[in-house]
């Protein structure tokens, strides 16, 4: 038997890399059973996939918002805010001015990093496992009397491109580990920088598309999947999670202006043809970032989201108004939910059945008694994200399940759609923009022929903030940093954790700090999103200030919520 090393991962350390042949694979680690098991039992196999799945599932969304970068993220990304300093979700994610990320051995929330870092490449090592066994043992997965061997190596090669997919679009920098990974490797073993991160799991993610396109099988149920994933609909998300992995890494203008936007067209034409959803159970599988959006006096939508659709709307809140609410923004989206002093339809926190019941997404809400005043007044929000798959979370049962959507077709089609406008093909475009959630959702005005194609990409990032809310990975992050709209100090990407660069003898590093903006790493922010026109990341925060009725927090309407939630305050 040839005999391999492989990357594993120690319990409660961060990526510490453990280096073992196959005949003496005894650390226990759930994640990645014993592969010499696995050559004599092919179910055994599979549940080396299942937990791989589950390592990747844990890596990107998670159950518990501690355990990803998520909340950071979309922090960074100016589309949520708090000022709750649980996990580093205030003074890490928030916080104005931004801040260097504390990537040391005394940070308390150093799981930010580590978590993801750790089960990703947990990930990468059960892909590994099964890539082995099959392609350097010779070995037949063969269940039942059916040979499910090709199935299972496609399974393998996708798991391992979307884990090495989160990587390169997370950090910096990671390893590259193959199936054949060797003792005389190890020494020679380096990082490798997001780029080529990216090439490998567009590699790997291209040898499963590869593989299903000539076999016909279904694959295990290894994720929660509302819809079997059949070889031909592997196809189409191998070429959908590929364009999104491709655009959503680049750092600069540049980088995304030097894709191949004719790939990412054909990719994106020929991808997914419905939502990818699971069905979350609320025990062994729940989307906790989702559904404690329903948790309105926890996580707010930021300002820069509301003025998107309502361009009176302070695009900060105004310092002066800290402890009371703004008037409703009003606009022709209907996916704004509408908020009034008459009493005509007004959202208190349990708004969410409501909202579902109108088909809108953006909550009102008055109390702004949870957010700390002197961690900053201008990161306030009378806003709650309310979609329907966050209510049926969090109020129906059990708690936390319901339908999870992680990629949306409207992602798909604006990916498409970009790609066209980028490629000259405005027209087709604007046929893609009109045909979506722009005018069949949120009921605007369809895109006029002739529209620029600045104004038509506009449009695109619009529907990508306001439609793709909450369900894909990163995104409102990943699209200010590729078009160079990041704040100031923002961290480009996340650093390798400090645990893993202590254990390899390696300099701990980090990025962020408006003291280092423009460094490598770090946003400059001179073209940040909230230094636009007569726009000011430091204030004034509208054009016109919104001039509504202001009411006092003392006059707090509607009922208290009932649900309660173990989600912590600090």
């Amino acid at each position: 038997m040839f005999t391999r090393y492989s990357l594993t991962l120690v319990p409660l350390l961060a990526a510490v890399l453990l280096i073992a042949g196959c005949a003496d694979l005894d650390v226990e680690n759930l994640n990645a059973p014993d592969a010499q098991r696995a050559i004599t039992d092919a179910s055994d196999l599979q549940s080396v996939l299942a937990g791989g799945y589950t390592s990747w599932w844990n890596g990107s969304y998670s159950n518990t918002p501690q355990s990803v970068p998520q909340p950071h993220l979309d922090g960074w990304g100016d589309a949520q805010t708090t000022t709750n300093a649980f996990r580093g979700f205030w003074n890490v994610a928030v916080d104005e001015p931004r801040t260097e990320f504390p990537n040391t051995l005394s940070f308390g929330d150093l799981s930010i990093v580590a978590n993801p870092w750790s089960n990703l490449n947990s990930a990468i090592s059960s892909a590994n496992d099964v890539i082995f066994q099959i392609e350097f043992n010779d070995f037949e997965v063969v269940v039942d009397g059916t040979d499910e061997t090709q199935e299972s190596l496609a399974a393998a090669y996708f798991l391992r491109g979307l884990a090495y997919g989160h990587l390169a679009n997370y950090y910096n920098q990671a390893f590259i580990v193959g199936a054949d990974f060797g003792e005389a490797e190890i020494d020679a073993l380096e990082f490798s920088d997001y780029e080529a991160v990216l090439a490998q799991a567009r590699a790997d993610i291209g040898l499963a598309r590869e593989i299903a396109e000539v076999n016909a099988f279904t694959l295990q149920n290894y994720l929660p999947f509302t819809v079997d994933v059949t070889s031909e609909r592997l196809v189409q998300m191998a070429n959908s999670f590929e364009a999104r992995f491709i655009i959503s890494n680049p750092r600069t203008p540049a980088e995304n202006d030097a894709i191949n936007w004719n790939e990412i067209r054909e990719l994106a034409a020929d991808g997914i043809q419905e939502s990818i959803i699971m069905e979350l159970d609320g025990s062994s599988w729940f989307n906790n970032y989702q559904y404690i959006s329903g948790l309105f006096w926890y996580w707010r939508v930021d300002n820069r989201i509301i003025n998107m659709m309502d361009d009176s709307y302070p695009i900060k809140y105004p310092a002066g108004s800290a402890g009371n609410a703004l008037a409703p923004a009003q606009s022709d989206d209907q996916r704004l939910c509408p908020g009034t002093t008459e009493g005509l339809t007004f959202f208190q926190g349990d708004g969410l059945t409501e909202a579902r019941d109108l088909g809108c997404y953006f909550a009102y809400e008055t109390d702004q008694s949870f957010f700390r005043e002197e961690r900053g007044p201008t990161l306030q929000s009378n806003y709650f994200y309310a979609r329907d798959f966050v209510d049926q979370q969090w109020n129906e049962t059990p708690f936390a399940a319901g339908p999870g959507p992680i990629f949306l077709l409207e992602e798909n089609r604006l990916m498409e759609a970009e790609a066209a406008a980028r490629t000259g093909d405005v027209p087709g475009a604007i046929t893609l923009v009109n045909a979506g959630s722009r005018v069949n959702i949120g009921g605007l005005e369809p895109l006029a022929a002739g529209t620029s194609q600045e104004d038509v990409l506009a449009a695109i990032f619009y529907e990508r903030d306001i439609e793709l809310y909450r369900t894909g990975l990163g995104l409102p992050f990943y699209d200010l940093r590729r078009r160079g709209q990041l704040q100031a100090g923002t961290p480009l990407h996340l650093p390798v954790p400090a645990t893993e660069l202590q254990t390899l003898g390696e300099p701990l590093y980090t990025f962020g700090g408006v003291g280092s903006a423009g460094q490598p790493g770090t946003a400059s922010g001179d073209n940040a999103w909230c230094n636009q026109g007569d726009l000011s990341c430091d204030g004034p925060f509208t054009a016109p200030l919104n001039g509504g009725l202001v009411l006092q927090e003392t006059e707090r309407l509607g009922p208290t919520p009932s649900r309660i939630s173990t989600m912590p305050i600090r």
